[in-house]
């Protein structure tokens, strides 16, 4: 018999029984970790100002931990919400089980969110797909709530069978090989450049100072799109030796102009973020980024590679499975929130279709960031103070002729 325990403080799980849980499943997710859970919970400025509590589900069957599920209750105007407790950069956050208890651990938890009904106007589960266990539901809906699904985030993972990089290249299309070649050989002509990975907290840590540096200098800064408020909750995870992440710079004259921060987590292969100076934009620093972070991920034998939600236009080049997901919401019949859905669905069936964005296929966010004809000065005694620290703390230094011996796109 599964007993289901509703937790506010993380600190009242043992984490080494969560990672047990979270390692039995189908996918390991390091958001699901609970090392990623604490460092949110202690970092997300978002998660704090909007006064959130965290319900953190357990579920218990013989004293052994059998799956839990991360949640957030907030008060919001419309009513109290329970939703996902991450929603921004995660990967389709769900029920963590072992497959065998998936349905059964599921169900025992919504059996227990329903009967707390009078604690929520609106039970939200983000970026679900056809095969989770919230996607349907409770078994047993009764007329008292109402669920519905929304497209959501798509996401994109790209399985990694391969035995190295060049067998993944030979993978892709031939349009997409050439397009990769063209915008490699330009750059790896380049004597002055130079990548450094680091792979330990320190590199880390200093490459991430040099990361945001670099992010000031790109058009993300202007529409939003930054680290932003993951600063604190990466810096965390750079500085925690149990958290196997990476940070690699790519220079140009010592210049840093380019990049990406993984995560390597159970069989997965996470890639958080890339970023490039908008002055490097016309030598595609990004694709050389791409390309080292699937070159790392391959080459410590990950079986996936984690591209996260959004853009799956752009990804699929690389060879990534598009996953559709739904946003699947559960009403309190009768309140606020349900009659204003409700009224949602009526005006989306009866509104005009828009027209065909011209811009569809392309990074919206870039688009409306435009381009910038100020150029934002580096701090070139700061930035080489923090390659240096990188270096001393062990990152590898590859300079063009190195990458290009190991360009299987050449």
């Amino acid at each position: 018999m599964i007993e289901v325990r509703v937790h506010h403080e993380l600190s009242e799980l043992d984490p080494a029984a969560m990672e047990k849980v979270n390692a039995s499943s189908n996918s390991a997710s390091l958001f699901s970790s609970p090392t990623w859970l604490k460092y949110f919970l202690a970092h997300d400025p978002s998660f704090k100002e909007r006064g959130a509590t965290p319900w953190l589900l357990a579920a218990w069957e013989g004293g052994v931990l059998k799956g839990y599920l991360a949640l957030k209750r907030v008060l919001e105007r419309g009513g109290p919400v329970l939703s996902s407790l991450i929603s921004l950069e995660v990967e389709r956050p769900g029920v963590v089980a072992a497959p065998e208890d998936l349905a059964r651990v599921s169900q025992a938890f919504f059996r227990v969110l329903l009967g707390r009904a009078s604690e929520w106007d609106l039970l939200e589960f983000f970026q679900q797909d056809a095969g989770s266990p919230l996607f349907h539901g409770p078994a047993e809906l009764t007329g008292r709530h109402w669920l519905r699904r929304l497209p959501d985030r798509n996401s994109n993972v790209l399985a990694l069978p391969f035995s190295d990089l060049a067998a993944y290249a030979a993978s892709l299309s031939k349009n997409m090989r050439h397009s990769t070649k063209k915008q490699l050989k330009g750059l790896l002509a380049s004597p002055g450049l130079t990548l450094l990975t680091a792979k330990n907290p320190a590199g880390c840590s200093a490459l991430f100072e040099v990361f945001l540096d670099i992010e000031r200098r790109s058009w993300k800064v202007r529409v939003g799109a930054t680290v932003g408020e993951r600063e604190a909750l990466y810096r965390a995870a750079f500085a925690d030796p149990s958290v196997e992440t990476v940070a690699c710079i790519a220079s140009l004259d010592g210049l840093p102009m380019a990049g990406s921060i993984w995560v390597h987590y159970g069989r997965n292969t996470y890639h958080l973020q890339t970023i490039y100076s908008e002055a490097h934009e016309g030598l595609a620093p990004g694709t050389l980024m791409m390309v080292v972070t699937l070159a790392d991920a391959l080459e410590r034998k990950s079986e996936a590679f984690d591209m996260l939600p959004d853009f799956s236009h752009y990804k699929a080049r690389w060879g990534t499975r598009t996953i559709e997901t739904q946003w699947v919401q559960i009403f309190r019949v009768g309140s606020q929130r349900h009659l204003r859905a409700v009224a949602g669905d009526f005006w989306r069936r009866v509104k005009p279709k828009p027209a065909d964005d011209a811009t569809r296929g392309k990074n919206p966010y870039k688009v409306a960031a435009g381009t910038s004809s100020v150029e934002v000065p580096a701090d070139r005694p700061r930035l080489a103070a923090l390659l240096a620290q990188a270096r001393a703390a062990g990152a590898i230094e590859q300079d063009a002729a190195a990458l290009s011996a190991r360009n299987p796109f050449s």
